[in-house]
């Protein structure tokens, strides 16, 4: 293969591979972002460690099925401890998906801290449990009554939050909470916890803070009237939906985990004596899937974010989804989609070829003015110059094409590894879509290889090897080409080895259409 082929496709694996690392792990922020250096001893490493500052009472769970979730709450702060989705496996073994779980103590979702109580969310409530509700209540020593009320929806992935502040004092007093949103999301895999982001929507504009943002400053403060906050990791999100108005969105870090939690801090209210204030929230706990968000009508979809890349990956989401109305398969529909990319770009795949063929035809003029200039380099690049206009050759002639086609091929990366679609999607031998294909399971690991025989990896290596053929026929005396011809395939068979199936199918078949339009393009211009 020519040699400035084979460095765009580094690059291009260079630049797919840093930008999934620059998504998952430094997500631009807004600038109504407001860091707070806090302390090491004033953040506590989990929510749950929260709790755990203070003596607790007895821990009472409660559990609640519906036809999509199994939730578990504790009596400890009147909050949820436990979400498991029903509908969905757990990544490395059948049953329930765990989207969180907090061993000791509660908080993914509880009202905590409410002014002037003394840190409500260490207190046990007394609870009681109806047909599809569960009500918590807490009498504190200043004459205020709290009451928490959750409402489960049977069919769907949401549930409803009301908060009660009773005053039963004889005289008005000013009230102020905060509400975890999310806490302790789910980490399927390594991959997984690039995509772990806390988001907050306000004013139509969508906010991300990543894990290492927040723990660089601690807590990170959002302000504003938001819409929602989010906790989201690959494929999953916790959001929290308030209808009153909010002062901002919290963001805080734990110290010895990967994790981060979201609070919405509510703007202060005043209850008159004897009275009381009710608050509701919308909590919806469950997958990242476009159609089942936009049923919600509060921009839940836009927590569905693939950075700068965004509009083209929903497009080609859009077209994704239309090819699997075709062939109801998601392993097909990929093939499909691929396919009509590569025919989509054939004019600039033909450009850049044409443009190689030529600059390698001058090849051998080249070498002979550098040898004879070779004492006079501004000559030198005259001359080549001259000889360029002279044939009507562009020197960026080959790699131009291929770099303006760069973000499409970002954007499918980006699209096929984060899609819910793929999750558990069957094709062929594979199982699941977002996890390697594992034609062959070993019981005990391989050195190298590890327990699995991934087959994908190894064919896109094979018709690597096979394009480089096409490209570049005969024996080429370039030993830097040489190189790269034995470097590449090798290097694609590591890199895509773990990879998700799903994305590795792309790529093969992304591969094997390249193949032919550059045999294509051979035979049509020899």
């Amino acid at each position: 293969m020519e040699k400035r082929v084979l460095i765009a496709i580094v690059l291009s694996i260079v630049i797919i591979m840093g930008y999934n690392a620059y998504i998952g792990k430094y997500m631009p922020q807004k600038p109504v972002v407001v860091e707070q250096a806090v302390t090491k001893e004033a953040v506590a490493p989990t929510l749950e460690n929260t709790i755990q500052q203070a003596p607790l009472a007895k821990e009472e769970t409660i559990e609640v099925e519906t036809a999509t979730q199994k939730i578990v709450l504790s009596n400890l702060g009147g909050a949820v401890k436990e979400i498991y989705l029903k509908q969905y496996n757990n990544d490395s073994q059948k049953g329930h998906y765990a989207l969180v779980n907090i061993t000791q103590g509660a908080l993914p979702l509880s009202a905590e801290d409410v002014d002037p109580l003394v840190k409500s969310a260490q207190s046990a409530y007394s609870y009681e449990k109806q047909k599809d509700r569960v009500i918590f209540r807490l009498k504190a020593e200043d004459s205020t009554e709290i009451i928490k009320e959750y409402i489960f929806s049977n069919s769907r992935y949401d549930i409803e939050l009301h908060i009660t502040i009773k005053n039963l004092s004889t005289k008005t007093k000013e009230y102020k909470y905060k509400v975890a949103g999310g806490a302790n999301i789910s980490i399927g895999s390594p991959l997984d916890e690039r995509y772990i982001l806390a988001d907050a929507y306000m004013g139509g504009k969508l906010t991300s803070i990543s894990e290492a943002k927040a723990r660089k400053a601690n807590k990170v403060i959002i302000a504003g009237d938001a819409q929602w906050a989010a906790l989201k990791n690959r494929y999953f999100a916790m959001i929290l939906k308030p209808f009153d108005k909010v002062d901002s969105v919290e963001v805080s870090a734990s110290l010895d985990k990967k994790e981060i939690a979201t609070k919405i801090n509510m703007a202060p209210f005043s209850v008159d004596a004897g009275a009381q204030v009710k608050q509701k929230f919308l909590f919806y706990a469950g997958p990242m899937e476009e159609k089942l968000l936009k049923q919600y009508g509060q921009n839940f979809e836009k927590v569905i974010n693939y950075g700068m890349l965004d509009g083209i990956c929903k497009l080609l989401m859009k077209m994704l989804r239309f090819f699997h109305v075709v062939s109801r398969n998601w392993g097909l529909a990929i093939i499909l989609l691929t396919i009509t990319v590569g025919l989509l770009l054939y004019p600039l795949t033909y450009k850049s070829f044409t443009s190689m063929k030529s600059l390698q035809q001058l090849q051998p003029k080249i070498e002979n003015i550098r040898k004879e200039f070779k004492n006079d380099p501004q000559k030198m690049n005259k001359e080549i110059m001259e000889l360029y206009k002279k044939h009507k050759a562009n020197p960026l002639g080959g790699c131009l094409p291929l770099i303006l086609q760069m973000p499409i091929y970002i954007a499918l990366y980006q699209l096929l590894i984060k899609s819910i679609e793929l999750r558990e999607a069957n094709f062929l031998w594979i199982k699941d879509l977002a996890q390697p294909d594992r034609i062959y399971q070993f019981k005990n690991a391989l050195p190298l290889i590890g327990n699995d025989i991934n087959l994908l990896p190894v064919l896109t290596m094979a018709v690597m090897i096979a394009q480089q053929k096409v490209s570049a026929p005969g024996k080429s005396g370039d030993e830097t080409q040489k190189a790269m011809a034995v470097i590449m395939p090798i290097m694609i068979l590591v890199l895509f080895y773990n990879f998700p199936s799903g994305f590795v199918i792309y790529f093969l078949t992304s591969s094997i259409v390249s193949t032919l339009i550059q045999y294509k393009i051979m035979k049509k211009t020899s």
